[in-house]
């Protein structure tokens, strides 16, 4: 579905699928054009379980490409408002970059 709604715009160049993880809600895909595909190296996927039940938590996609390289984290924190949860916010988005690609 996603794919197919990327292609439409690129007719002369398709998209293709590179890499998917997902965690319970979180799911991260990585597409490039048939172009380009070739020059992605080093692709990783990470993920990071958090809170009580590990509903909370990270997954991750790393990649280079030439001298360049990427990381898209997609993050599920706690919700609500007040100092308390921020700092847990803060907390739990440091652990989530510490635990990350180990």
């Amino acid at each position: 579905m996603v794919l197919g709604s990327l292609n439409k715009s690129a007719p002369k160049d398709p998209y293709q699928l590179i890499s998917s993880h997902n965690m319970f809600g979180l799911h991260t895909l990585l597409f490039a054009k048939q172009s380009i595909h070739t020059r992605i190296e080093n692709i990783g996927t990470s993920q990071s379980a958090k809170g009580p039940s590990g509903a909370k938590g990270a997954v991750s996609i790393r990649f280079r490409i030439a001298d360049t390289t990427f990381c898209f984290l997609n993050c599920h924190l706690e919700s609500g408002v007040g100092r308390e949860l921020t700092q847990k916010r803060f907390w739990m988005a440091k652990e989530i970059c510490n635990d990350s690609f180990k």
